[in-house]
């Protein structure tokens, strides 16, 4: 119902709009789930004219880090080195805003301002995470490729232990979540 509006779906790598196109490209919590996410930058730059902002949020390093300390418990445990790498890759993955500002220079952007903040994430406890539409959604699967198929059960039952423990410990099951806004100007 709005007239002045155009739903398009494409991948940010690769977008069908011609160069210099917009004033103002946003990315409200995507660049963690972008497989190349300076080819995407470089992208926005394209398709933004000279002067056009790039404003984007994004969780940067430190996120739930509380989760990730009983994930790599319960990883040592078991005495796998291959699941603890790739939860090293996957915590990793995650930039920092200053990161992400020397990423976007390399795409041609000029930080125009950025905003870090630490905001919590609440659960009555591991079970209740595990049930989270939203960590179902967003969170889930990256988890999950963390582990091999025949142990993932026992990894996630561990796991969710773990952090009802916690929960039980400390009333709630709290977790942090560093959170960065990013504007950058195309120059």
């Amino acid at each position: 119902g709005v007239a002045n509006a155009t739903l398009t779906g494409a991948d940010g790598a690769a977008m069908p709009f011609r160069a210099a196109q917009f004033d103002l490209v946003v990315s409200n919590l995507g660049i963690n789930n972008f497989a190349d996410p300076d080819a995407v930058f470089r992208e926005s730059r394209r398709v933004l004219r000279r002067g056009g902002r790039l404003a984007l949020t994004t969780n940067v390093e430190g996120h739930m880090a509380e989760l990730y300390a009983v994930f790599e418990a319960v990883l040592n445990g078991r005495g796998r080195a291959g699941p603890l790498e790739a939860l090293r890759r996957h915590v990793a993955y995650r930039g920092t805003a200053t990161s992400i500002a020397e990423r976007l220079g390399n795409a041609g952007f000029r930080l125009a301002r950025a905003v870090e903040r630490n905001l919590p994430m609440r659960f009555a406890d591991g079970s209740a995470l595990f049930r989270h539409y939203f960590i179902r959604l967003g969170f889930l699967d990256g988890w999950r490729n963390v582990v091999a198929g025949e142990e993932e059960r026992e990894v996630f039952a561990a796991l969710e232990g773990g952090l009802n423990r916690m929960a039980a410990e400390r009333g709630e099951l709290a977790l942090t979540v560093p959170l960065a806004y990013v504007e950058a100007e195309a120059v």
